[in-house]
């Protein structure tokens, strides 16, 4: 027979399982969404796993008093932290989306853009530079703090809307994301601007060129040139991502404590 420790029913708190389901419905959620980590190079069963990590330890310290306990209740709940998560990867991808922008900005200057390919970590289609400083931009993301950033604004987002609740958009939203995305877009041209400042030095020594020696074909010169030009100068440019990063991630950070109320 099996001892007296083993004839004990193993207990299970209702309420702790119904807050492990809803903080798995925004981890998940926020997870897919995020740029890098929720990517299509990036396995199903890895932000799986990393959904599941942040649901376990969010459950041992999130209070479970509004927690609901209806099958009705419950359904709105895990839709509302369904969205609520969407939300926050959204925007949080929006503001990182400053780092493909630059690179895009890049091929078109620098005559790339009709190269473009199927990018399998973006899920589009997309030229050199851009595939570049998106692999750039999530190997930053793991070997450095801003992932741990992340998951630490992710964590105080149940601060601003606790578990369960239903939260009230904030009706200024889209005006702060119309705000934020000048700002993105600075950073974006910040990030690409030594490598915009030498392609605008090479177009005008071709002008002057074609002006001096108007029987050579600038044209078919300035192609190989300029793609030399911005092979060169692209290392100038990475080294301006770590700098442009931090501000990025407060962006997001600020349209996410902006979009509840």
């Amino acid at each position: 027979c099996c001892p007296n420790s083993c004839s004990d029913a193993v207990t299970l708190d209702a309420t702790a399982a119904i807050a492990f389901v809803l903080i798995l419905c925004r981890t998940t959620a926020w997870t897919m969404t995020l740029p890098a980590l929720g990517s299509r190079g990036v396995p199903w069963f890895g932000r799986i796993a990393v959904s599941l990590s942040l649901a376990m330890f969010l459950v041992g310290v999130l209070p479970h008093t509004t927690v609901p306990d209806q099958p009705g209740a419950l359904i709105a709940a895990a839709v509302t932290e369904t969205m609520i998560g969407l939300t926050l990867g959204w925007l949080v991808k929006l503001a990182l989306a400053g780092v493909e922008a630059a690179g895009v900005l890049i091929d078109f200057f620098g005559g790339f853009s009709a190269a473009s390919i199927y990018d399998p970590v973006a899920g589009q289609s997309a030229a050199v530079f851009a595939r570049l400083q998106t692999v750039a931009l999530g190997l930053l993301l793991v070997v450095s703090p801003a992932l741990h950033g992340l998951i630490r604004a992710f964590a105080l987002s149940y601060e601003q809307v606790p578990l369960g609740v239903t939260p009230s958009f904030d009706t200024n939203l889209w005006t702060a994301v119309a705000s934020a995305t000048s700002n993105i877009l600075v950073a974006a041209v910040a990030i690409a601007a030594p490598v915009l400042g030498a392609l605008l030095l090479a177009e005008a020594g071709l002008a002057l060129a074609s002006r001096f020696v108007p029987q050579a074909n600038v044209f078919f010169l300035g192609l190989p040139l300029k793609a030399l030009i911005a092979l060169t100068v692209i290392g100038a440019s990475l080294t301006l991502v770590p700098a442009v990063l931090p501000r990025l991630l407060e962006i997001g950070a600020d349209l996410g404590r902006q979009a509840f109320s």
